[in-house]
């Protein structure tokens, strides 16, 4: 039996902290509210602080509820709570810690139809947390993961049953070619859009672009992102010629259109939404060949996205950033390719497709 989307729904998430999960979380609770749903979301780890740390959530209403350490049973307790006062008729989880509370809240009778996406892998890899989240997982109504890679591993490792894949989406108005491609003796501008996190890899980026200027390519790298590594890439971008690190940039589209080359070389990405952005964009991408960002590239099919290349490989990221810096009608390819592969990733399809699991 297909059931209306509630209108009255809660997001449980760990806090608003620039990352991709808080962004496609937050942007989902403005476009409910856009069009007459009541979406509020529900911070655990982390109250909102400031913009430039977090996300600002605008006009979103937004409640924090402290999460204890360990197993806490207390805020189990406390979102139930939450969650009855509140009038919610739904709860979507972010994550599996979220994804087990949630699970919980709704013991031993239901108080509100629950959902969970995974954004990322779980970050506690032990058989007792697989266990407890494939429990949970079985308590909702519906789950997803955010790539057809992801559900996969979350399915094979024992973490959760089958979730439906629901692709992050792109705004293909907001996120457009430039007008003209960029003409001139300048250097190839090289960018990325990531978390300073170790996973991210920026170190990586950082040697392979000094390497391939060593090598005579005529490139720039600009590095922005925030997060718990910024002081320690700022100092490992010090002494390298042409790069720039900024905490953050105030206008994405406008600063992606003044680039050439989109880089993101972490080792995992799930569906990132910076390269769904670059893409849009008509950036020339190169990635690490890890998690969803092959397929999102269309790296089986016969024109492929952008370059991929091994994760923690310098060498190889530095012969692919200098052929492209050398190369400009490839660079020009692979955007036109990635614009049109872009459209498969719609801000629109991701919506439809919520509705679609809040509906089930």
């Amino acid at each position: 039996m297909t059931e209306s989307p509630p209108k009255r729904l809660l997001h449980l998430v760990s806090s608003l902290e620039v990352g991709g999960k808080e962004r496609v979380v937050l942007d989902l609770a403005r476009r409910a509210r856009g069009l007459g749903l009541d979406h509020e979301l529900l911070l655990f780890d982390a109250p909102y602080r400031a913009t430039g740390v977090d996300f600002d959530p605008g006009a979103v209403p937004w409640s924090f509820l402290q999460r204890g350490p360990g197993l806490d049973l207390g805020f189990a307790r406390r979102v139930r709570r939450f969650v009855t006062r509140g009038g919610f008729e739904a709860l979507h989880a972010h994550n599996d810690t979220a994804i087990f509370y949630a699970a919980l809240a709704n013991l031993p009778l239901r108080v509100a139809r629950t959902f969970g996406t995974f954004h990322t892998k779980p970050g506690h890899d032990t058989p007792r947390a697989r266990k407890l989240t494939r429990w949970a997982t079985g308590r909702h109504v519906g789950v997803a993961a955010v790539s057809q890679e992801l559900g996969d591993v979350l399915t094979e490792l024992g973490w959760s049953r089958r979730p439906r894949v629901i692709w992050n989406g792109v705004d293909l108005d907001v996120y457009r070619p430039a007008d003209a491609p960029r003409t001139g003796d300048e250097p190839v501008h090289v960018v990325t859009l990531a978390r300073a996190d170790p996973i991210k890899r920026a170190v990586d980026l950082i040697a392979a672009v000094e390497r391939a200027r060593e090598r005579g390519g005529r490139l720039r790298l600009t590095l922005v992102g925030n997060g718990p590594l910024l002081g320690e890439i700022e100092a490992c971008a010090a002494g390298v010629p042409g790069v720039s690190v900024l905490p953050r940039v105030e206008n994405v589209p406008a600063f992606l259109r003044s680039a050439d080359v989109f880089a993101l070389v972490s080792d995992h990405e799930a569906a990132p939404r910076a390269l769904l952005e670059a893409m849009a964009s008509g950036l020339a991408c190169c990635v690490t060949d890890v998690g969803g960002m092959p397929e999102i590239l269309g790296a089986g099919s016969n024109e492929p996205a952008g370059r991929l290349v091994p994760p923690r490989s310098v060498e190889h990221l530095a012969d692919a950033l200098l052929e492209l810096s050398a190369d400009p009608a490839e660079r020009r390819r692979l955007g036109e390719r990635a614009r049109r592969r872009a459209g498969d990733f719609s801000a629109l399809r991701e919506w439809e497709e919520h509705l679609a699991l809040w509906s089930a």
